[in-house]
């Protein structure tokens, strides 16, 4: 993972311009290609950041901002939010944010970027109830720019939520204004048709652009001209970009294993045997659980059913689940025993994490305290 980041910040500045959408490719040069698995399990369609599920790399979420770009990117070691469009943000009072942008940001079409496209991409949210990102319009009254520069939102006082909104600003693609509005108008201003609209030749703001995909393979190809070689003094070494599609876990791992894949974010099981086998693979940490954590697997009850609905019978339940367990064998040790508690008690999280809170109102492995609820 550090080598990868390294690989994305370094390079040589070359001239260049936006590549068409190949309809074949030849062999990749493997010097200039970076191969990654595990967020492509089918074949590729759709990059439209509005639609329920769009392929690599629109699909993976905050933080790879490979061909759109959020505001600003989340550091998972540090918990922050750091710098890309968007330069500096202040909550001015607890209902009013107001966010910088940097003024040299460009599409890959050479549009400036503006906070006339932020206030556009983030307004579709108010316009159409099936916008992914709709939910912010629950606790946000307006949001407006000043200047092409500077953008405001305004919080509801009855409804305010900032944690939301900060989420927002490193996890909603900016979208360009002068392309999505003409989607909009040949869609009828119908989100139905608009979220069905596969955008095969996505323009962004990011260092890469769609080259070529099959049901086998995505493939990008850096962006010369990205606005962001002067802002990471370089552009990413990888000229080409790649995700195969394999049918299972297992063919990516083999894929990793040969050296076929360069990163892979799916879960390869007790990757101490790849290191048994003399292979250099690497971890982010060298130690259980080697990994940096992204996400909770959690258990979602069906509240409207009964018993679920009863909370001593889901607290039986998790009484009744062996955690030790499914982190040593599930997990194969990718995971410390989990805590009743949705703040990680390890990592950039252990500072929210609150010992005596889980110790009054959580609970732990332990199946007969679990028996005596139900029977209470």
């Amino acid at each position: 993972m550090k080598r990868f980041l390294l690989l994305l910040v370094l390079g040589v500045f070359v001239l260049g311009i936006i590549p068409a959408l190949a309809t074949s490719i030849g062999e990749l040069p493997r010097s200039e290609t970076l191969y990654t698995a595990g967020l492509q399990w089918g074949p590729p369609d759709n990059w439209n950041p509005l639609g329920g599920s769009p392929d690599w790399p629109i699909n993976a979420g905050a933080g790879r901002n490979l061909i759109y770009e959020t505001l600003f990117m989340y550091n998972m070691i540090s918990g922050k939010l750091e710098p890309l469009i968007g330069k500096e943000y202040e909550w001015v009072d607890n209902l009013t944010l107001k966010v910088t942008l940097r003024t040299d940001v460009h599409w890959q079409d050479w549009e400036p970027l503006t906070a006339y496209d932020v206030v556009y991409t983030l307004k579709l949210g108010q316009r159409y109830e099936g916008c992914p990102w709709s939910n912010i319009w629950l606790y946000a009254k307006d949001i407006f720019s000043v200047g092409k520069d500077m953008f405001v939102v305004k919080l509801k006082p009855e409804n305010p939520n900032r944690l939301v909104i900060t989420d927002a600003l490193g996890s909603i693609y900016v979208l360009p204004e002068h392309i999505w509005k003409d989607i909009e108008k040949k869609c009828n201003y119908d989100i139905k048709k608009i979220r069905e609209f596969t955008n095969v030749h996505p323009v962004g703001s990011g260092p890469y652009t769609l080259y070529y995909y099959s049901p086998e393979k995505v493939v990008l190809k850096r962006y010369d001209d990205y606005w962001g070689r002067l802002f990471f003094k370089g552009l990413p070494v990888p000229k080409y970009f790649v995700h195969p599609v394999f049918k299972s876990n297992d063919d990516g791992n083999l894929a990793l294993e040969k050296g076929n894949v360069d990163i892979s974010q799916q879960f390869v099981p007790q990757i101490w045997k790849m290191w048994e086998k003399g292979l250099p693979i690497a971890t982010w940490y060298k130690h259980p659980p080697y990994y940096v954590p992204a996400m909770t697997p959690s258990l979602w009850f069906n509240l409207h059913k009964h018993p679920l609905d009863v909370p001593e019978v889901r607290r039986a339940i998790a009484y009744c689940i062996n955690y030790e367990k499914i982190a040593l064998l599930a997990m194969t040790k990718y995971s410390p025993t989990a805590r009743s508690s949705l703040i990680l008690p390890f990592g950039g999280e252990s500072k929210y994490f609150s010992e005596s809170t889980v110790k009054q109102y959580g609970w732990e492995y332990n199946p007969e305290k679990g028996e005596a609820l139900l029977k209470s």
